[in-house]
């Protein structure tokens, strides 16, 4: 069995925290400019985790070693 690596999960907390800011940024001029900054990592980190959990579970290209 291989070691989980709560990619997946570690995106969906970081989604629920940039929402957290947007929702901070209405009552915050600062925050919501934040939330502007960390928008691209965010998506980019979660596209990330989710594209390469689905194309290795269609069979995609495996790392390992044979034994």
């Amino acid at each position: 069995m291989k070691p989980k690596t709560y990619k997946r999960e570690v995106a969906v907390a970081m989604l629920l925290a940039l929402a957290g800011v947007f929702i901070w940024g209405v009552f915050n001029e600062r925050a919501m400019q934040a939330a502007g900054y960390l928008t691209m990592p965010v998506f980019a980190f979660a596209a990330g985790a989710f594209a390469i959990d689905a194309v290795f579970k269609q069979g995609g290209r495996s790392f390992e070693t044979p034994s």
